[in-house]
């Protein structure tokens, strides 16, 4: 069903309480008709609201038997491009909501050969990092044009392996995922296109319900109802200066120097110099315009990477591709070439 924008304002609006109240129904009504759900988690906030509510349904309502079939599997796609405080957090929260060891499934994905995919393997295979820009180079192989590159294969390939082994009698036929319009206009518009609740296989091996019980939450929200549970936050939000979870060190994302330059640890800026030093050999003008957004605040990396020596594996030799230069990006390479100072030349 479709909703229009100022529906979904009008919803976003609505007091915490009615919200909450809506979301307790909503996923106690798809927990009573759909069987063997699918709890989809990355452990970030928004994935602890949703399986607490869950869990709090299915045992303190339902008081359904963990071992029983029908209780919900909760998976989690382990990227492999993950902080250091992540696994530990896994387990803590696990035990907080009280979810059998049984149903709390990890999977990594793994080549054929059993070796762990990684971000870094997978731009090494493309022959640059991964980006959401649209990619219309025809030398670039087909199922690299798809970006990023590595969102399906680290987040849910290794998922649907698992999904495609399963009995018919044991498949879910309900998955829930822990979106929110507010998070940005791509999951806002796909709240517009199909509500909080659909049927689909898009990505998946076979059909399922797909349920967004928090679509109309705010971020306020969801910081209530940590406040009113107790429950705990993960410790990368604090540690490495997070406002969201997801791969480590992903460059496709907005604005991703800027996180990876402020993370007060010495992991985000360890990354952010790896990821600079792959886009100088593979991706020039891409390299540039990273450059340009990071100088002002932090010429300190920038020149410690102007200053090195190139990755010369990394070096792009089987397929050509570049992104189109951002406006300003020239302008900040002659700059920065003749030793100018961004406060002088603002481009």
């Amino acid at each position: 069903m479709k909703i229009e924008g100022y529906e979904v304002e009008a919803e976003l609006a609505k007091p915490y309480e009615e919200k909450l109240k809506e979301t307790y129904s909503i996923i106690r009504e798809h927990l009573k008709a759909f069987k063997r759900p699918q709890i989809a988690t990355s452990w970030g906030k928004d994935s602890v609201v949703m399986s607490a509510i869950v869990m709090d349904i299915c045992l303190n309502e339902f008081k359904m038997n963990p071992r029983s079939r029908d209780f919900p599997v909760f998976t989690l796609a382990h990227t492999n491009n993950i902080y250091p405080e992540e696994p530990a957090y896994w387990e803590r929260i696990r035990l907080q909501l009280k979810i059998p060891s049984t149903k709390f499934l990890i999977m990594k994905p793994k080549y054929k050969d059993g070796k762990d995919k990684t971000v870094w393997s997978i731009a090494k295979e493309a022959g640059h990092l991964p980006s959401f820009r649209n990619v219309n180079n025809k030398d670039i192989p087909y199922k690299f044009r798809n970006e990023p590159e590595c969102c399906y294969q680290l987040k849910r390939e290794s998922v649907n392996v698992y999904l495609k082994k399963q009995k018919k009698y044991m498949r879910h036929q309900l998955v829930m995922v822990g979106i929110r319009a507010e998070e940005s206009q791509a999951r806002r518009f796909s709240v517009m296109m199909h509500c909080r609740t659909f049927t689909t296989r898009h990505k998946r091996p076979y059909v399922s319900r797909t349920l967004t019980p928090l679509a109309f939450w705010k971020s306020a929200d969801i910081e209530r109802f940590f406040k009113d549970t107790g429950l705990e936050k993960c410790p990368v939000y604090k540690a490495h200066n997070q406002t969201r979870m997801g791969c480590a060190s992903c460059p496709a994302h907005k604005n991703w120097e800027k996180r990876l330059a402020e993370d007060p640890t010495e992991t985000g800026v360890g990354m952010l110099k790896m990821n600079l030093q792959i886009l100088r050999v593979t991706q020039p003008n891409r390299f540039w315009n990273s450059i340009s957004r990071l100088y002002k605040d932090h010429q300190d990396i920038c020149d410690e990477i102007l200053n090195s020596k190139e990755l010369e594996a990394w070096r792009n030799t089987s397929v050509e591709y570049d992104e189109k230069l951002m406006k300003q990006a020239d302008k900040i390479k002659r700059i920065i070439e003749r030793g100018g100072c961004l406060e002088n030349d603002k481009p």
